[in-house]
């Protein structure tokens, strides 16, 4: 059992980013639909996607690199038009396009 917990320990820790600083930036409607449409693209029913607290970051990094985070909270259907519950999502936008990632602690 210990082993586990170790295991789980180490893997959570290679998931921490070393951010500097972090500061809240509008959006663009053309950034919010841009990652709107790539997370609903996959989905059962794209037009139906909820979503929620859509917000954005301009992180930098330890090493000084600077990204655009983008996070949020999206709500879609299952195959019994019901909907599964909010879920929450982060990522980076770079050059115009969304790249999902899955550590949010920019955007808290």
């Amino acid at each position: 059992m210990r082993v586990y917990a170790a295991l789980a320990c180490l893997t959570l820790s290679a998931c921490v980013v070393p951010v500097a600083s972090a500061t809240p930036v509008s959006l663009s409607a053309s950034e919010v639909a841009t990652v709107q449409s790539a997370l609903s693209r996959d989905l059962f029913d794209p037009e139906a996607v909820q979503f929620r607290n859509v917000r954005g970051a301009l992180v930098t990094l330890n090493s000084g690199e600077t990204l655009r985070r983008v996070c949020g909270e999206m709500n879609g259907k299952n195959r019994y038009g019901a909907y599964v519950g909010y879920e929450n999502f982060s990522g980076v936008v770079e050059n115009g396009r969304w790249k999902r990632d899955p550590i949010l602690s920019a955007c808290s």
